[in-house]
């Protein structure tokens, strides 16, 4: 048993360190090996029968480790052949060998089928050696009226090693004069390239090449100077290179369309769906109610949308038709202060209400005689909703909107949602299907998902007014002025009666704070008659009847047996501002038990050759065309 659990665990230790040994990535196992190509040449002779002959001059310098093989992988891709390989070292010339397995030093072995070359070798440390890898190119250059092209991956990117220095020489067939303005180099590094004569170009590397950094050139030269066929796979080629410009031509221009379409469709979208009707001549300011429409009703005409202060703007006016009053109440708070709690007393219902009023003096009271504001926290979302939700069909009801507002908000929205998706993924899936001659195409994408996004947001303006919804908006917009300038239209001593009367509208507007405030300074504006502050005099409060009965006929100082906010100041040894701080945390708080948390509590709102040059990028010629990776050649160079 014991020999057992000792084997058991000499193998654990052998999987645990000799394991991972063994499956180590041979680039790891191999970091011994160094080198640095001191030179990296290629010489390319252009015959006239259309073939190329290739001349790799490897300079290389062993810097450590052991090498004992040189090998290349030369894609075919825009040749029809890669043939007659041969390697030399100096004067050495290798011999070729029909097998890798085994295979002595100063051989090579080519693998056609991958267009790969190994050379082999002895043992080699630290030195410098000279290795010329050579091979003909047979159809690897596509021939067009405008002129014949030469694209070709000189030096390889796929090194591990830098390259010190490297220059590219293009010898062209007699005739095959260079065509100016249509040489290139693609390279990170970069490159000089000269016309030593009329038929040579030489392209030279500026600095070395690190890893991953290689040379493509191009050259395109006179026509003609080839007398043979073109490739054979050139027609293909020139096929489907026909087909995506094609395709990119019609990317291109959708998507210029698109750059002028969508805005202009948003625009037409609105002026023809959203705009509201123009309306006549409206006063600077209208200093009464220009028509019966209830508080709520005008909040949600104005800004098109039934929220928070609409509602409470309804619940204040259910308290000025007589249908509860509102009792301030005082309790213990933290570290000896005192926290103002509110309650509501039901009084019987008025006659000839709206739905969304009928519903919201239901929710506060049920068959409670009384609620206090805190117990209804969390309670009246459900009720909330659907107050909302008549308040909207209040205003389509009485034609002062083509439709719900809500509804066309949702729709618009809905539609710029859908738009972001199905050309969102689109864009993604148009490449994969055409090829990236196509890449515009996810520019028209791109701008159709923007257009979508604007769309969303556009549709908050979307919804439209009937023309007579147009005319109230405007009027009422007018009073709205009126109700945050009063004290410049008038003297607010003598627009006392106004206090109480304009509060719900007031509250609608957004400008209940400075309602309250205002009119808390003058010394004759008399309280509502159904607020009772928690300071107010006994005879404000009737602990058997839910309405305070003194409150009855109006008077001179505001209404019989009601103080003013004066005398309730003096009588509660306190200030005017009192009230105006408890109304407006009344208000405040009744805004949090819809669950909807005020923008802020002092603002009031609830809403809340003979030539020389450098090249280098793209460059795009009359034939078959250079771009990066373009060209033929290229594959992987490297030493073991």
């Amino acid at each position: 048993m014991k020999l057992s659990r000792r084997l058991s665990l000499t193998l654990s230790l052998l999987l645990l360190f000799v394991l991972p040994a063994s499956i180590l990535p041979a680039r790891v196992l191999a970091q011994n090996k160094t080198l640095v190509w001191r030179r990296y040449d290629v010489d390319i002779t252009v015959m006239p029968s259309g073939d190329m002959r290739v001349v790799e001059t490897q300079e290389i310098e062993f810097l450590s480790g052991t090498f004992t093989q040189g090998y290349a992988v030369i894609p075919s891709l825009r040749t029809d052949e890669i043939t007659d390989f041969s390697v030399r070292e100096g004067d050495r010339v290798y011999r070729k060998t029909d097998s890798d397995t085994g295979a002595p030093p100063y051989t090579f072995y080519v693998l056609y089928g991958n267009g790969g070359v190994d050379w082999f070798f002895p043992k080699t440390g630290p030195s410098i050696h000279t290795y010329e890898l050579a091979y003909t190119v047979k159809g690897g250059i596509p021939q067009y009226p405008a002129g014949d092209e030469l694209q070709w991956k000189a030096v390889t990117s796929e090194h591990d090693f830098d390259v010190l220095a490297s220059k590219i020489t293009i010898h062209l067939p007699p005739g095959g004069l260079p065509i100016q303005g249509r040489i290139v180099a693609f390279s990170p590094a970069g490159i000089a390239w000269e016309t030593p004569d009329q038929t040579t170009v030489v392209f030279t590397a500026t600095r070395a090449l690190h890893l991953n950094e290689g040379i493509e050139i191009g050259v395109a030269f006179k026509h003609g100077a080839i007398a043979a066929p073109p490739p054979q796979w050139q027609t293909a080629y020139d096929r489907e290179k026909a087909k995506q410009d094609i395709l990119n031509l019609i990317s291109g221009l959708t998507t210029a369309l698109a750059l002028l379409a969508v805005p202009l469709g948003l625009f037409l979208l609105w002026y023809l769906a959203g705009r509201d009707p123009a309306v006549g001549v409206v006063p600077e300011y209208i200093a009464e109610p220009p028509s019966d429409l209830p508080p709520g009703v005008i909040g949600t005409l104005i800004d098109e949308k039934a929220d928070t202060p609409d509602v409470v703007a309804t619940l204040v006016d259910l308290a000025r038709k007589g249908a509860l009053t509102v009792e301030e109440n005082a309790k213990p708070g933290e570290f000896g202060s005192v926290k103002r709690d509110y309650e509501l007393k039901k009084l019987p219902m008025p006659d000839g209400l709206a739905p969304y009023e009928q519903t919201l003096y239901n929710a506060l009271f049920g068959k409670q005689e009384s609620r206090t504001v805190d117990s209804l926290a969390g309670s009246l979302y459900a009720d909330f909703e659907r107050i909302r939700k008549q308040l909207y069909e209040e205003v389509v009801k009485r034609g002062l909107f083509r439709a719900n507002p809500e509804t066309t908000r949702s729709l618009y929205r809905n539609v710029g949602i859908a738009g972001i998706f199905v050309f969102g993924i689109a864009g993604f899936c148009v490449i994969p299907l055409f090829g990236v001659e196509a890449a515009a195409f996810p520019c028209t994408a791109g701008v159709l998902v923007l257009g979508s996004i604007a769309l969303m947001v556009l549709a908050n303006r979307m919804p439209a007014k009937t023309r007579k919804g147009a005319g109230e908006a405007a009027k009422w917009g007018a009073f709205r002025t009126y109700l945050a300038n009063i004290d410049k239209y008038r003297d607010l001593k003598e627009a006392t009666d106004q206090f109480e009367k304009y509060l719900p509208y007031a509250i609608a507007f957004g400008l209940d704070r400075r309602w309250v405030t205002m009119f808390s300074k003058v010394e004759a504006t008399p309280l509502p008659r159904w607020y009772v502050p928690r300071y107010a005099p006994w005879p404000m409060r009737d602990p058997g009847v839910g309405a305070p009965k003194t409150m009855a006929a109006p008077s001179a100082g505001g209404a019989a047996g009601v103080p003013s906010l004066s005398q309730v100041g003096q009588g509660m040894a306190g200030s005017l501002q009192s009230f105006s701080d408890g109304l407006v945390t009344m208000l405040n708080s009744t805004a949090r038990t819809l669950n909807i948390q005020p923008a802020s509590t002092t603002s009031g709102s609830y809403v809340g050759a003979g030539s020389r040059g450098y090249s280098g990028g793209s460059f795009r010629s009359f034939g078959g065309g250079f771009r990066s990776g373009g060209g033929g050649g290229g594959g992987a160079r490297g030493f073991r």
